[in-house]
């Protein structure tokens, strides 16, 4: 069995004939004739009947070509991607809002200088919106913070992270003493990334493992920025990764709230269609992803 047999067993399928398979392909009749009878020999079965001068598949020949199809288009997809490995010049990487401004310019900038020729695009958006991006080819990657919804997706974990409650220390001097549980949280004006993106959805899972559901909140926006700033401001609560509020926790602008009852650990993840060809100006990304403590 090789591919050479295969092909030659899928151009006789398109074009109905040996004689047509033969032009196609530009090897000889006989060449055609004695493929199909090797595979016809291996596989102990009749690939093709002849009706009417015409070759028609067998049930069991179709069984074959339903099979050989995808592999056949896949190397095809593979072949084209190699031929321009040499002088590809663009990476296309997606990520999620928070790590986009904390977590990924530092890498690019890494690999800008690890690999020079290649121009980084980047595209920063919401979870649900960057994993459709994937889907339709228009990045080779993307890390993201929340769950992997397309079986078509291969994902793997490349660094922990958490969310965090964070409220103006004045109006919250019980912020750091593990009073608050999820129920008084939630009696708390709260302030929320929308729907869709990673960090609502890893909230809505903490608060459904303690039987809980995520009440209407007193903000509602796609800006960290704009919901860290409401908290400076007393009006809230924002729920968000504790990497983006780092300095104002520092500067003690903003309190965590502990919440005793609460599981806010949280993956973040690489993902990339399972079909997709390696491709050595990703893997030397990705590379560099995973070297990072």
């Amino acid at each position: 069995m090789t591919l050479r047999l295969l092909r030659i067993f899928a151009a006789v399928c398109q074009a109905g004939s040996m004689t047509g398979a033969s032009r196609r392909l530009h090897v000889s009749q006989p060449a055609v004739s004695s493929a199909i009878h090797e595979l016809e020999t291996h596989y102990d079965t009749r690939l093709f009947e002849r009706v009417s001068r015409r070759l028609v598949l067998t049930a069991n020949g179709q069984q074959l070509l339903d099979r050989v199809r995808p592999i056949l288009a896949q190397l095809d997809e593979l072949e084209q991607q190699a031929q321009g490995w040499s002088v590809r010049q663009q990476l296309c990487i997606g990520a999620t809002l928070s790590i986009g401004s904390k977590l990924l310019p530092a890498l690019v900038s890494a690999y800008a200088q690890r690999q020079p020729q290649v121009r980084v695009r980047v595209r920063v958006a919401s979870s649900d919106l960057i994993e459709q991006a994937v889907l339709r080819h228009e990045l080779d990657f993307a890390l993201i913070e929340g769950l992997v919804h397309s079986e078509r997706l291969s994902s793997r974990v490349f660094k922990q992270d958490r969310l965090c409650a964070l409220a103006l220390p004045q109006l919250y001097p019980q912020a750091g003493s593990g009073e608050l549980d999820a129920r008084g949280l939630l009696q708390l004006p709260l302030l929320l990334r929308e729907t869709g993106s990673g960090t609502r959805e890893r909230f809505e899972q903490a608060l459904a493992a303690v039987e809980l559901s995520c009440p209407e909140p007193a903000w509602e926006s796609h800006s960290s920025t704009a919901l860290l700033s409401a908290a400076c401001q007393g009006l809230g609560v924002a729920i968000l990764p504790r990497i983006l509020a780092l300095d104002l926790l520092r500067q003690g602008s903003l309190a965590e709230l502990t919440v005793r009852d609460l599981d806010l650990r949280r993956s973040l993840r690489l993902i990339y269609l399972s079909t997709r060809p390696a491709d050595p100006a990703a893997a030397a990304f990705i590379q560099l992803l995973e070297a990072e403590p």
